[in-house]
């Protein structure tokens, strides 16, 4: 019983790891562009935040990338990106 404790706490910590890998290994130029198609897709007039995050998501969902919790954190790593092109 003790050692499926074991293989359980091993499988666990392994999953973690990979998630973090892949959120830190995200590529920041897909970010920006998913980021700027997202806004584009909505009203000029008036920007909902939950909708544009909810639509990153899911673009990040279908390319199997890790997704965000908040707007704030994508929004960072978008401007970042555009930033450093100039």
């Amino acid at each position: 019983m003790k050692k499926l404790y074991l293989l359980l706490a091993l499988f666990v910590a392994s999953t973690s790891t990979v998630a973090n890998e892949q959120t830190n290994t995200i590529d920041t130029e897909f970010v920006k562009e998913v980021y700027e198609y997202c806004i584009s897709m909505q009203s000029k007039d008036y920007l909902d935040k939950d909708l544009l995050l909810e639509c990153i998501n899911l673009e990040l969902k279908y390319y199997e990338h890790s997704q965000f919790k908040s707007i704030d954190d994508i929004e960072k790593i978008a401007l970042n990106q555009i930033n450093n092109q100039e």
